[in-house]
């Protein structure tokens, strides 16, 4: 301690004002410097932040540093290598350990139902509470009646299709053998973006997409047949005369076109007439029949 005195005229040493003293002399240092030498390192820790939830067990965390005052009296930050381990502070505390209130939990929603024309997209809507000690349940949905419950589905690809073909069924074959052919009608249909299914004109779908709309059916031979002509005049107004056609056996093949073929492949009854076949009526398998009047 140093303060300023006065031997006063009785002899007695008195404690006087500094001023008295600084008028005729400096005042001495009160501290001065000592051991010079760096102090041991020790950790040093900031305060915690703010948790960093409301509820359902939190974290704090803090900054702790190894420090070390120098000779000098300033301290610094070093390596923490140079502190002990088994006295570092904690930087992490767990805070706010309580259950949390009960909230609606969506998952994402799935692909849309339809790639046009209005469709639907689903999702899992569930009541969820995070316990004191973090965990995450699924309870009862009484438990989120206070908060608005997400929509489990919502709308998705509102717009038209594309204009599509559609073709009608085939009708019934031209014909029962010999290459026939079968019509169908095709129609332009679009699905609007109200899920709606239009029919509309052909224009507005693709010409090089269209169904072809007649094919071939029946593509087999047909059984063979009799064909026959008309008969001829008789050959007498009166008495004993005869009448004379052409009869042939033939077939239609499966490209439509007709054949003769060898009596023999015409299992049918040809004629109740006696049958007159001259040389001169053998031609390209055309048999001449009589029939004679009485």
């Amino acid at each position: 301690t140093i303060h300023c005195e006065q031997l006063q005229s009785t002899g007695r040493v008195a404690m006087v004002s500094d001023a008295l003293c600084f008028a005729h002399e400096a005042r001495p240092l009160a501290e001065r410097g000592c051991g010079q030498r760096n102090c041991t390192p020790v950790w040093r820790s900031d305060p915690y932040g703010p948790c960093d939830r409301m509820c359902g067990n939190g974290t704090q965390t803090r900054r702790v540093v190894c420090e070390m005052l120098r000779g000098n009296g300033r301290t610094i930050e070093i390596d923490d290598v140079n502190c002990p381990e088994a006295t570092r502070p904690a930087e992490v505390r767990e805070c706010n350990a309580r259950d949390c209130p009960a909230i609606w939990v969506a998952d994402l929603f799935n692909e849309c139902s339809v790639s046009c024309g209005g469709g639907n997209q689903n999702r899992t809507v569930r009541c969820e509470q995070v316990k004191a000690n973090g965990s995450r349940l699924t309870v009862d949905g009484q438990l989120c009646a206070g908060s608005r419950r997400p929509p489990r589905s919502r709308e998705c690809q509102v717009v038209d299709c594309p204009a599509l073909w559609r073709p009608e069924p085939y009708n019934e074959c031209s014909k029962s053998c010999g290459n026939g052919s079968q019509s169908r009608d095709v129609v332009c249909e679009r699905v609007t973006k109200f899920g709606i299914l239009v029919q509309i004109v052909h224009s507005e779908c693709k010409p090089s997409t269209k169904p072809v709309t007649i094919r071939h059916c029946r593509d087999n031979d047909c059984p063979a047949i009799w064909i026959h002509g008309n008969w001829t005049e008789c050959s007498q107004s009166c008495g004993l005369g005869s009448k004379m056609r052409s009869v042939s056996c033939e077939r239609t093949l499966a490209s439509g076109v007709t054949v003769p073929v060898a009596d023999t492949e015409c299992i049918t009854g040809r004629s109740a007439w006696t049958p007159a076949v001259p040389s001169t009526a053998r031609q390209s398998g055309t048999r001449m029949l009589l029939n004679i009047v009485p």
